[in-house]
């Protein structure tokens, strides 16, 4: 999605939204959205999906080969299969293989398009890797944010700074210090480096955003990324963080992946089931891929409405997909 003031264009075309692999501990129908607002792009893509670093829907992809990522083993522990509990269905899969060619070309295409320029704010993050996977391909990427809950973020932090690896990536550019590419603060939660940043914060918590505003550039392009965030959240809580992303850059896009139409017997037997063990999608209310995307658009959004949203759901993103990969 482009911003009436940016000319920073999305993967193919405006804001999109697709049916999404559900949450870690989900089976569910999701959507991956796509949603542009007043003033800038966006594509809706996370918080609770795979928020812990733990096996998840992600490792399964990976060790079963539908998804090739060097560096998933080195953020969390893969998963052996000797028990069995860890391995997802083919569908499950499948899904996530989807999900992530989805937003690897919303995030390949902002990237061409922002000259080296770009900011990518991830919220949600958990034990995602895309900064590494891009940093391997030495994309050009001005600064790259990460966000989550401190019990989170204080265990990939300790991940990055026993890791070589992990931990080298971080020193391509300037460092914050003679000494060490990277810095470390909040009791070990918070991580900055200087292409880099690891934030703890409770995105529900009204102006927590504001402490990114000092890593942040506000005149660059910006992509926001959100893949089964706002889901976990009321809906007041996630307006206000695409309020803030809204107002606070000028040229913005934003890619978020998210379940929708959990309004029939299927979704009402899911939403029972996470009762049964005290967990609730209380922002899973959208009827449609494009109902989710119109909230981007939303009038209540005021100064920080993005100009235009769409959605795309998992069907619409593996009809793009070269045959030869889905062969595979």
């Amino acid at each position: 999605m482009l911003s009436s003031r940016s000319s920073i264009p999305c993967p193919g075309h405006s804001p999109c939204s697709h049916p999404l692999p559900p949450p870690e501990h989900l089976e569910a129908r999701p959507h991956i959205p796509t949603t542009p607002s007043a003033r800038r792009t966006t594509t809706q893509p996370s918080r609770g999906c795979e928020s812990a670093l733990r096996p998840s829907s992600r490792s399964s992809a990976v060790q079963l080969g539908y998804l090739a990522d060097p560096f998933a083993s080195l953020v969390y522990k893969l998963p052996s299969f000797g028990g069995g509990s860890a391995r997802k269905a083919p569908l499950i899969n499948v899904g996530t293989h989807h999900r992530t060619a989805a937003l690897d070309a919303v995030v390949d295409s902002f990237l061409a398009s922002a000259g080296g320029e770009a900011q990518i704010i991830s919220l949600g993050a958990g034990s995602d890797t895309r900064f590494w996977r891009l940093h391997s391909r030495d994309a050009s990427i001005a600064r790259y944010v990460e966000v989550d809950f401190p019990h989170l973020t204080a265990l990939k932090a300790q991940r990055i700074a026993r890791n070589r690896q992990l931990s080298a990536a971080l020193g391509s550019t300037s460092s914050p210090s003679p000494s060490s590419p990277y810095t470390v603060s909040h009791g070990g939660a918070a991580l900055t480096a200087a292409q880099y940043a690891l934030v703890p914060l409770d995105l529900r918590a009204p102006g927590a955003l504001d402490a990114l505003t000092p890593l942040l550039d506000a005149s660059r392009p910006t992509l926001l990324l959100a893949e089964c965030v706002f889901c976990y959240m009321s809906e007041e809580e996630s307006r206000r963080v695409i309020q803030w992303f809204g107002t606070t850059f000028a040229h913005a896009a934003a890619a978020v992946y998210e379940m929708v139409g959990l309004d029939d017997a299927f979704g009402r037997v899911m939403h029972r089931n996470l009762a049964q063990r005290n967990l609730s999608l209380p922002g899973a209310v959208f009827a449609s891929p494009q109902a989710q995307a119109d909230r981007f658009t939303d009038t209540r959004l005021g100064a920080g409405a993005f100009t235009h949203a769409g959605a795309k759901s998992l069907w619409d993103v593996r009809g793009g997909l070269p045959r030869a990969e889905l062969a595979r």
